[in-house]
């Protein structure tokens, strides 16, 4: 797992404080165009070679501190890296120690379901309904094994997931579904997976771009699908205007061969806005 340098610490700390930096503090660009696509910041263009970094979502911050860089505490990692003697201890708690580097306690899958689902775990059989607020966690040793009939729906941000029971009415009754977290475990189970999938992420050019770059390569079957809630006009009317913009010069040229997904990238252009997934939270909270 790659680390991450005090200084890209120092600035990430700077960014959770003070909501917005100036575009030159965080100069790896790989860093930013991964902070960009995770949801975590957006950037806006001040001029021909100015820009401003602000924090969209402080909660995707931490999980993107974990999934790439395996550290659970942002202060504590920059307080123990300052330290010119590191003790175990304080690497256990701040981020990745030696252990946490061979073993990568974190890797692996995170899933959830409204409904109650009949899963097997190393070829233990158990049954998946997890409450609201939480997901389960299959470590990427262990072997989930689902029923062919099963609806994988993947799932772009976390909250939503730890809160898909806020969000069942807006999928289908009829079919069962396993809901799962993208990160890298995910690609990986989808890579050998053969159920059905649907891609439930940010309603968005970054979305598409997601979905199309680094889910469908992935697939090993053409039964998949972008999800579109119904809607969706009106609900791009209260996304932002400046993520779609930003987005639009990152991905020109967007398309897609299927009609469907196509007429949503029209809609985008259209609506010159970007919906986060998370709006769908709160919106379907009645309904828990």
């Amino acid at each position: 797992m790659k680390k991450l340098s005090l200084s890209l610490a120092a600035a990430l700390q700077r960014l959770a404080k003070e909501k917005r930096l100036k575009g030159s503090v965080i100069s790896d660009k790989n860093l930013l165009d991964a902070l960009e696509e995770n949801g975590v910041v957006r950037v806006q263009i001040t001029g021909k070679r100015s820009r401003v970094i602000w924090l969209s979502d402080e909660r995707r911050l931490g999980t993107f501190l974990k999934e790439y860089y395996a550290i659970n505490d942002l202060d504590l990692y920059i307080n123990a890296a300052q330290k010119d003697e590191r003790s175990r201890s304080e690497n256990a708690q701040a981020s990745s120690d030696s252990k946490v580097h061979k073993t990568q306690v974190q890797s692996g899958l995170y899933i959830a379901s409204f409904e109650a689902l009949d899963i097997s775990i190393d070829a233990q059989k158990t049954r998946l309904q997890t409450p609201s607020k939480s997901a389960l966690f299959v470590h990427k040793s262990a072997a989930l094994e689902i029923a062919e009939d099963i609806l994988l729906v993947g799932v772009e941000n976390f909250e939503n997931l730890t809160m898909i029971q806020a969000q069942k009415t807006l999928f289908d009754a009829k079919r069962k579904k396993l809901f799962i977290y993208r990160n890298a475990g995910m690609l990986d189970f989808v890579a050998q997976c053969r159920n059905d999938y649907l891609h439930f992420g940010d309603f968005d050019l970054a979305g598409v771009h997601i979905y199309l770059n680094e889910v469908v390569p992935r697939l090993s079957h053409e039964r998949h699908r972008f999800f579109i809630p119904e809607g969706i006009a009106g609900l791009l009317k209260q996304g932002s205007s400046r993520d779609y913009f930003m987005h639009s010069r990152k991905y020109p040229g967007l398309n897609s061969e299927e009609p469907y997904l196509q007429s949503f990238i029209d809609l985008l252009h259209q609506a010159k806005r970007s919906l986060h997934q998370e709006f769908l939270i709160g919106l379907n909270e009645e309904h828990l």
